[in-house]
């Protein structure tokens, strides 16, 4: 976003003495906007996060195992959905109109 607001300052003429420097700009940004730069985060479903908490809460090695084993179990399914999705739209897109792929979060 710097590059941006360098870029921007470049067309209207701006001279660099008048422009910010990075660290402040990133300081104005962060403390006055209050907004923070950061990785983009992955969504997850609610049974992923579920299960993650569950297995660093298990008491117990038997408990953590048996969360591990659904966890896999899950996991493996999501592939196998994300396999047949996959799929559907190339064979969707192979008969060009005389199929669609309807995809929904739920």
């Amino acid at each position: 976003m710097y590059m941006l607001y360098l870029t921007n300052c470049s067309e209207n003429d701006i001279p660099k003495s008048k422009q910010a420097k990075e660290w402040l700009y990133r300081k104005i940004f962060n403390e006055d906007f209050n907004l923070s730069f950061h990785p983009l985060y992955n969504d997850t479903c609610d049974d992923c996060d579920h299960l993650m908490i569950q297995e660093k809460d298990c008491g117990s090695v038997e408990e953590r195992d048996e969360t591990i084993k659904q966890k896999v179990i899950h996991l493996d399914e999501a592939n196998l959905r994300y396999n047949i999705k996959r799929d559907d739209k190339k064979l969707a897109k192979e008969r060009l109109g005389k199929e669609n792929v309807l995809t929904v979060d739920m």
